[in-house]
């Protein structure tokens, strides 16, 4: 049979129209009643945390999530943020909010013409108390007076190969100066907020993760090298917050390191991690400070720091927790620990402040823990320090410091406790 040529043309029309109902249901959601439907609508913007107090120069993040009429998130959105008192709170494109001054701030979120808030109130950074003394209990290794300890074995080999080859590397180096040089530090308290830091281009197992960190836009970063190290000491809860590569990063802040002290406590990090410093010790507890300076006396050991090739790298000695450099056999590993001869006489126009330095350098010496300048301390980066000491420092010749045998004092491997009755500490 014959199809009439119309019929035809229609069934061809109505195919067409058949194909084409089934290609808009395969891309469109459809109604029950078979009308395509859109993406939801957004209906409310819900803000966390809803309220919040943080003193000025503190900050805080703030969370904008649209939500359809249910109440469910709905996610591909624009969230733009603004505050209605910059004086008091400023905010920036992803919701991090910064204190200015104290006062009260209503911070809007908005997405398609619909909006939530958060009020903020800002407070006076209020004084967070002085640095905790001492830093570390009593008896640990960083306290312990080590003058009467034994000559290490190694000691003469060691200092005639980091000092091969003459010129500086035959003195201490003072490798701090304001205000191009030195370590900057932050008192904190429970008001300071606490962020999450992530860890790049290092092993997150390296780095004590699971904590908060008193880390902000305005931390205070260490002077005059790459490294950028921070360190933040909570005088409320006795933590010493320490890291490496430390970044803000706009709100998402990271760090190649972080790690936090109990220095309340004698625990060492576990073996084989660094901290920010290679030889996996605390790095602040060794720093020089004007402050102490001033005091007159320091019972404390400082660190130190050898260019790579000046350091073995195949093992540490107690109590640094990690190995670093590529030096050989000749050369100190870290955690190693020198201490200035109790024969030296210094020269008669050392200032004051360098002798206090000298004596803390007979008695609790240095240790070695991580790569930079050959033997090169590090110090606060004040500007009350008197030039002039660092001046009198370079003037100390290496050959005048002995490497000693710190096996003696070990309580524990795992600890940083030292045992007090041998060697007996001599009056300063």
């Amino acid at each position: 049979m014959t199809t009439h040529p119309t019929h035809q043309r229609r069934a061809r029309i109505a195919l067409t129209a058949f194909l084409a109902l089934i290609a808009l249901g395969s891309c469109a959601k459809s109604s029950d009643h078979g009308t395509p439907v859109g993406p939801a609508p957004v209906a409310s913007v819900a803000v966390s945390p809803a309220s919040a107090t943080i003193t000025a120069a503190g900050s805080i993040s703030l969370t904008g999530t649209p939500e359809d009429a249910g109440g469910a998130p709905l996610s591909g959105r624009v969230v733009t943020w603004s505050s209605d008192n910059t004086a008091a709170a400023t905010v920036n494109a992803s919701g991090l909010v910064t204190g200015v001054a104290p006062g009260a701030a209503t911070l809007t979120a908005t997405c398609e013409a619909k909006t939530g808030t958060a009020a903020i109130t800002v407070t006076a950074s209020a004084p967070v108390g002085a640095i905790p003394s001492p830093i570390f209990p009593p008896d640990n290794v960083w306290n312990t007076d080590i003058s009467n300890l034994p000559v290490h074995s190694m000691s003469a080999t060691w200092i005639a190969k980091v000092s091969e080859h003459g010129g500086t590397d035959n003195f201490l180096w003072a490798g701090w100066l304001y205000p191009n040089f030195g370590f900057r530090y932050q008192l904190v308290d429970r008001s300071t907020p606490r962020v999450k830091v992530k860890i790049v281009q290092q092993n997150p197992a390296d780095s004590d993760t699971s904590i908060y960190y008193p880390f902000g836009p305005n931390t205070p970063l260490e002077a005059g090298t790459a490294d950028f190290r921070a360190f933040m000491i909570g005088t409320d809860n006795d933590t010493l917050y320490e890291m490496y590569l430390a970044n803000w990063n706009n709100g998402d802040p990271q760090a190649r390191q972080a790690c936090a002290w109990n220095i309340k406590s004698n625990a060492l990090r576990p073996d084989n991690r660094s901290s920010a410093d290679e030889a996996g010790l605390a790095l602040f507890p060794g720093v020089a400070r004007w402050d102490e300076v001033q005091s007159g006396v320091i019972n404390h050991a400082f660190r130190f720091e050898n260019t790579s090739e000046h350091i073995d790298g195949s093992y540490h000695l107690w109590p640094g927790r990690h190995s670093g450099g590529t030096g050989g056999a000749d050369c100190p590993p870290m955690g190693a620990r020198m201490r200035l001869k109790a024969g030296y006489i210094p020269p008669s126009n050392f200032r004051p402040g360098t002798l206090v330095i000298v004596r803390a350098l007979q008695h609790y010496g240095m240790f070695l823990s991580d790569i930079g300048l050959n033997w090169e301390m590090q110090g606060t980066d004040d500007p009350a320090w008197d030039p002039g000491v660092m001046s009198d420092l370079f003037k100390i010749p290496a050959n005048q410091f002995d490497f000693v045998d710190e096996s003696g004092l070990i309580v524990d491997p795992n600890s940083g406790q030292a045992r007090q009755s041998s060697p007996a500490k001599r009056p300063q």
